[in-house]
């Protein structure tokens, strides 16, 4: 694509062809361009032209004492644009594209009908004066329009209609990446051009090389015009914008002309890249709010049976599903259990034992999340908690008799306040594998820990322990014995166990 430059003042017209790598203009005889000026308002070296990789042209200011005005703002660098309008001193200079040029060469170098431009260079899309007011209110209204959408489907819809009526292309494509695969997940057209093929080689060419490409004459392009759905369809110009963010390429957007013979240009290919910025930018939010409400939800799922430090681990985590599937996990088990809770309830409406035990509840289970336990579950007025999952933790079994023993601290302060009835409890532990992960139906899953470590640390609780004593395993008290007081309460034959297990009373901590 060739550029010239045609220079104007109160007296001559002059056209200059641009086809050097840099042009460089002021009122001194050595200078490309020479603009004369008696009354010295240009400078000797005024500014200059360099030619950018792409063909077009850089203005660049050199430092002159007036100033050089692009479009009538005052600039030191500026990417120059077709129809450009350059004010330095008295004199004019109009940036055109030279058409004339472009017909001659169009059979001889299909490239020459290609527009590449590197995502990066699209950025200084808002230092160009053009794009100040009629195209951003148009964007203003569009970034509207994308507010409003509550789907990914509705700001694609959304962006496709905006493209048809602003760039008019006969078809739009919309494709997002899923699975490491690029998909079409959108695409609309005018009535009579519905066929889904479009031009692969240039959609790959733009995700390969990163680039936004406008093929204006693809019939024609070296490089392009032996695709079969080129041929096929007789594609006349193509524009293809690959969509990135935070430099992660996700998708893209394809427009072409069929029955429209008029061939995109530049400003069109500038314009669908802003589109595609804005439609980038909504889907990321989109999924940003998406993943926001997930986690909020996960979090208070998981809040229900995890200290606050776990969820931000679990949350933390980059195999948040493994961190669920069954496992296999040594871990520390307590049951504990109100004394009497059926004759409790008796004395009581059904809203005060509501409330009774919210409030037991809820201090329990701030102990239990203390001491780094996750809470299994609530079964009726009993409470399992297992240290040890889903993370690992030091000492599980110290853990859990030093949580036990604030437990029961807890329940004598609780009594002596007199706001409630008393409450007696009755607590279980014992160490060991389980096996943990998410348990349930379809419908329902909870994550919980089952095996006979379990099993033995609810008989200890229900069959051994009485009112407000700590009742252990040997294979805690064998861990802890050097942390903790016990008394021996001998070999015990437990429901569903085939050895006789022995059993230990805690009775505090050594100090």
């Amino acid at each position: 694509m060739e550029y010239k430059i045609i220079i104007s003042d109160s007296h001559n017209t002059k056209e200059y062809t641009l086809t050097k790598n840099l042009y460089r203009i002021g009122r001194a005889s050595i200078n490309d361009i020479i603009l004369k000026d008696d009354t010295f308002t240009i400078s000797r070296f005024h500014c200059e032209l360099e030619r950018d990789k792409n063909g077009g042209y850089f203005l660049r200011d050199l430092g002159s004492k007036n100033g050089t005005f692009v479009n009538g703002i005052k600039t030191d660098k500026i990417h120059l644009n077709n129809g450009d309008i350059i004010i330095i001193g008295h004199y004019e200079l109009k940036y055109i594209e030279k058409e004339e040029e472009i017909s001659k060469n169009k059979k001889e170098n299909g490239s020459a009908f290609t527009i590449v431009k590197d995502i990066k260079e699209l950025e200084n899309y808002w230092e160009k004066p053009r794009a100040k007011q009629p195209v951003l209110q148009l964007l203003i209204q569009y970034a509207k329009k994308l507010l409003e959408c509550n789907s990914i489907a509705s700001i694609l819809d959304s962006t496709s209609d905006f493209i048809l009526k602003h760039l008019n292309p006969d078809r739009v494509f919309i494709f997002l990446k899923e699975n490491g695969e690029l998909e079409l997940k959108h695409k609309k057209g005018l009535s009579g051009v519905e066929d889904d093929s479009i031009s692969t080689s240039i959609l790959e060419k733009a995700i390969k090389d990163k680039v936004s490409i406008l093929s204006i004459d693809t019939m024609t392009d070296s490089r392009f015009s032996s695709s079969e759905s080129i041929l096929i369809l007789g594609i006349k110009s193509a524009i293809v914008v690959p969509m990135f963010y935070e430099k992660s390429f996700f998708g893209a957007i394809y427009l072409d002309r069929i029955k429209n013979k008029k061939s995109f240009n530049e400003e069109e290919l500038d314009f669908s890249s802003v589109i595609s910025n804005y439609m980038s930018f909504a889907i990321q939010q989109f999924y940003l709010r998406e993943k926001l409400e997930e986690e909020k939800s996960l979090r208070h799922r998981l809040e229900r049976y995890h200290s606050p430090a776990v969820v931000n681990k679990i949350l933390e985590s980059k195999n948040l599903e493994d961190l669920f599937n069954f496992s296999k996990e040594y871990v520390s088990v307590m049951f504990l259990d109100i004394v009497n809770f059926t004759k409790l309830t008796e004395t009581l409406d059904p809203i005060a034992v509501g409330k009774l035990l919210n409030t037991f509840f809820g201090e329990i289970t701030d102990i239990i999340f203390e001491y780094e336990g996750t809470l299994d579950k609530y079964i009726g007025d009993a409470i399992m908690a297992v240290f040890g999952t889903p993370f690992e933790i030091e000492n599980p079994e110290e853990k859990s008799v030093k949580a036990s023993l604030k437990i029961l601290e807890r329940i004598n302060e609780f009594n002596n306040s007199k706001s409630f009835p008393r409450i007696d409890v009755r607590i279980g532990i014992n160490a060991g594998p389980v096996i943990s992960g998410n348990f349930g139906s379809i419908r329902r899953v909870d994550f919980s820990s089952v095996g006979i470590t379990v099993n033995i640390a609810s008989r200890l609780e229900e069959f051994v322990a009485k009112a407000n004593e700590i009742v252990v395993s040997s294979t805690v008290y064998n861990k802890t014995k050097k942390k903790f007081k016990y008394e021996f309460l001998g070999e015990k034959r437990l429901k569903g166990v085939s050895k006789k297990i022995k059993t230990y009373k805690v009775m505090g901590e050594i100090k």
